[in-house]
């Protein structure tokens, strides 16, 4: 699944060496499930230590990192949509650059470790033979076939280039006449070049972490190369099976970067400010009105207070100086010992992990971080080659773990065993193909749309009714899409939090302490402890899951459009206030009888069928073989409802 040569192994582990802490008893060899693996040897310490590779973030490919973020800040986009100095794009476009300076980079050997050429491009960009073969699959649902947008960005990236071409060479990637920037010149004359566009793109979003508020997304060198594995099911339950985890301190400022600063307060001290400037303003002004109404100085009075204040001012003339040469006195005293104290001290040609301790202990009683104790891990007691300038710089930073990011393990596994990480609990195999280029055989997050069929029964309903029957129905649609669908996922999330507290017997307080194997952690991020996510439209909540049941959405679609119009108009439509809405929700849509269960049943597998026939023929395809693996765990999903209904 790494995309990582074999051949450039040696040489990042040595960058590793100079810009991380990476763990020495790590092997990175081929894993026998494709690509290169990181596995584990086991600790001789008897103290488990989790940390497997701590990286300061300055140390990251990141836009913010990267030698034309100014460029990127700067730049105007010819399309307002397309914000390159931000998110995904900002990363793409960097990496693309970095990669242009060959030995330039200062992530020169991280960049030459990946396969790049022998990436998987895009689904987008796949070709036709396989797109049709992808046909009525998920993918193809989501519409994820469609290379416009990826066209579109690579025109805005070809427009930066080209404004900033007077300051940085243009990429070969990028090189390409004004005049051709265009989809259709893209893809009649310059297709190798989206092509491999498409490679660079796929390559920095299979690897990219989310970091912090500050630096967004960004590439993390040897966090990388852990192998995927998939979730499993258990008791209804999608539950992880990574070794490891990614961590770090992600509630830092946005503007600098910092776990605590000003700039929060920022605008309430300026507010404040000004109200002081306007107080004083208002004072000064009182006290010049005042001493004018009572008129102006005798000549004697103001000789005599001249007199005094230029005596009162040379007698604290003199005792400035004095204090100043005092202390000019005292600051070469401690100038002197501090030279006497550098000549006795022998250059440090070997750091050991009691100094990084002490120095991360000071950091850490002097900042408090949001960091889990258990995420804030230490370097561990192996001692690394330092010299007095840049690694010293490096241990520094590796002391502070607000501003790095960890890997670390989450259980202890056997030695010589692959560690691995996952690229997420939640995707189903469409979204791990669009990302990452592969799917999981068994994925239980997989799940099949019925939206195609629903509306197709709709439209043929429609057909049959009159005007104001059509308009009923348009109603309803309208109050789902505005308003419906969002308090039945308020109402079915509320439902799984209080589920969630009964089988762990704790609020989200989180101050249970119990072994993880069975309950949460405190903060924990696993599956049961993170909020439970529905689809962004109600047509895409229409589905079947992996488990082969129907979704509560779907069953709450059909009731809706069942439910008699004067019920609905005088129930629901009549309000817009959640709490008269939620409970009639609840007992108008979420409640059901055994007849009616029976009935939905009868008519989502109906739907369930229709979609199966819908699957072509394969074809000889390029990925003609993942496809048919895609399509197969599709068919079973849906025929687990059929045959359970």
């Amino acid at each position: 699944m790494s995309s990582t040569l074999a051949t450039k192994v040696d040489s990042l582990v040595e960058w590793l060496d100079t810009n991380s802490h990476w763990r020495e008893d790590l092997i990175i060899k081929e894993s026998q499930y494709g690509g290169l693996g990181v596995f584990y040897s086991e600790q001789p310490e008897e103290e488990f230590d989790p940390l497997l590779l701590r990286i300061p973030k300055t140390n990251l490919l990141a836009p913010k990192n990267s030698f034309i973020y100014n460029l990127l800040e700067e730049y105007e986009p010819v399309n307002p949509e397309l914000v390159i100095s931000e998110g995904v794009y900002a990363l793409v476009v960097s990496f693309i650059y970095e990669h242009s300076i060959k030995h330039n980079s200062p992530w020169f050997e991280y960049i030459e470790s990946m396969d790049i050429k022998s990436s998987e491009i895009p689904i987008c960009l796949w070709d036709e033979a396989d797109k049709a073969n992808l046909a009525n699959t998920e993918v193809d649902l989501l519409n994820m076939l469609d290379p416009k947008e990826l066209i579109d960005f690579y025109i805005e990236v070809l427009h930066f280039a080209d404004v900033n071409k007077t300051f940085v060479v243009i990429p070969q990637v990028l090189d390409i006449p004004t005049e051709h920037f265009s989809h259709v010149d893209i893809l009649e004359k310059h297709k190798d070049k989206l092509v491999l566009f498409g490679k660079f793109l796929q390559t920095a979003i299979s690897r990219a972490f989310e970091v912090d508020n500050y630096y967004g997304l960004a590439l993390v060198p040897a966090a990388d190369i852990f192998n995927h594995i998939e979730p499993e099911l258990v008791n209804g339950k999608v539950k992880g099976r990574e070794d490891i985890h990614f961590v770090c301190d992600e509630s830092v400022c946005g503007i600098c970067g910092e776990s605590a600063c000003d700039h929060e307060d920022s605008d309430d001290e300026d507010i404040e400010n000004n109200d002081m400037e306007e107080d004083m303003e208002y004072e000064n002004g009182d006290v010049q009105d005042s001493s004018a109404g009572e008129g102006e100085l005798s000549s004697e009075e103001s000789a005599e207070d001249d007199s005094d204040n230029g005596e009162e001012h040379l007698a604290h003339s003199e005792e400035e100086e004095e204090e100043e040469e005092e202390e000019e006195e005292e600051e070469e005293e401690e100038e002197e010992e501090e030279e006497e104290e550098e000549e006795e001290e022998e250059p440090i040609k070997e750091l050991t992990m009691e100094h990084i301790y002490e120095l991360e202990e000071e950091l850490f009683n002097e900042v408090d971080t949001d960091l889990d104790p258990e995420e804030v891990s230490t370097v561990s007691d192996e001692e690394i080659q330092v010299d007095n300038g840049r690694m010293a710089d490096l241990a520094q930073e590796l002391s502070d773990a607000s501003k790095c990011c960890d890997v670390v393990l989450v259980r202890r596994p056997e030695a010589s065993t692959e560690l691995f990480n996952s690229y997420g609990n939640e995707l189903s195999n469409a979204y791990l193909l669009q990302k990452y280029g592969f799917i999981s055989k068994e994925n239980v997050n997989d799940s099949c749309i019925l939206s195609v069929q629903f509306f197709k029964q709709i439209k043929s309903l429609k057909e049959k009714l009159n005007t104001e029957k059509r308009r009923e129905i348009e109603e309803k649609i309208e109050w789902l899409e505005k308003l419906g669908y969002d308090l039945i996922n308020q109402i079915l999330a509320g439902d799984h939090d209080r589920e969630h507290e009964h089988e762990h017997g704790h609020g989200h307080g989180h101050g249970h302490d119990h072994d993880h194997d069975d309950e949460c952690e405190d903060d924990c991020q696993d599956d049961c402890c993170q909020p439970q996510e529905f689809p962004e439209s109600w047509p895409l909540s229409i589905r079947i899951n992996f488990n082969g049941e129907c979704t509560p959405q779907t069953y709450a679609i059909l009731k809706l459009l069942e439910l008699k119009y004067v019920h609905f108009k005088y129930k629901l439509l009549s309000t817009t206030k959640e709490r008269k809405l939620i409970p009639r929700i609840k007992k108008l849509l979420l409640t059901h009888s055994p007849q009616e269960l029976a009935t939905y049943n009868k008519r989502v597998s109906a739907w369930c069928q229709a979609r199966i026939d819908r699957y072509p023929a394969l074809t000889l395809s390029k990925h003609e073989q993942l496809i048919d693996s895609m399509k197969s765990q599709e068919i079973r999903i849906l025929q687990k409802f059929i045959h359970s209904s």
